[in-house]
């Protein structure tokens, strides 16, 4: 009895905008101290994760295990293209493209250093229409099936609200080893 008359001793002191800064406050206080649903599916996907990894031969565990930082990091190197598999990264780049829907119009490459080191660095940039759908399709199977490449910038525009397809400015960057040239 005497923490309801409190509380609507608070509530007319605070007026309306009190009251529901007050509820608004409990809410986000529940929320916060509640149970996250992401976590759940986070340890499930690592769970997964983890399970394949077990799964792999005991020899690849071993090797991968045993093998020093010197020679992880050459296995590491010699997966990047040297210039002479140039040409098969652009055609391969070009054949997702087309399984994707993205229509290439053009391409502009510039070759840059990369710095002190073993790699040269080719700027790719892309100019596309595509939906939005094949333009995701396409950048992540890109970036997944040439591991060298990486997505330095995507700017994306559509001419009105209503349009599907999109007009995008990709620019990717190619790393490929010195030499071979």
């Amino acid at each position: 009895m005497r923490a309801r008359w409190w509380a609507r001793r608070l509530a007319e002191r605070a007026g309306p905008a009190g009251v529901g800064a007050a509820v608004l406050a409990v809410l986000v206080l529940a929320a916060w101290a509640g149970p996250g649903r992401a976590i759940p599916a986070q340890t499930r996907a690592l769970t997964l994760d983890l399970e394949a990894l077990q799964r792999r031969p005991p020899a690849a565990r071993a090797s991968s295990a045993t093998m020093g930082t010197e020679r992880q990091l050459a296995s590491f190197e010699a997966g990047f293209p040297d210039a002479r598999g140039l040409s098969a990264s652009y055609a391969r780049l070009w054949a997702l493209a087309r399984r994707h829907g993205v229509a290439l119009r053009q391409a502009e490459f510039k070759l840059s250093e990369a710095g002190p080191g073993d790699f040269q660095r080719y700027g790719i940039q892309l100019p596309v229409t595509a939906d939005y759908a094949s333009l995701r399709g396409f950048v992540g199977d890109a970036l997944r099936e040439l591991p060298s490449l990486a997505l330095e910038e995507m700017s994306l525009r559509r001419e009105d609200s209503k349009s599907v397809m999109l007009d995008a400015r990709l620019r990717f960057v190619l790393f490929v080893r010195r030499g071979g040239d």
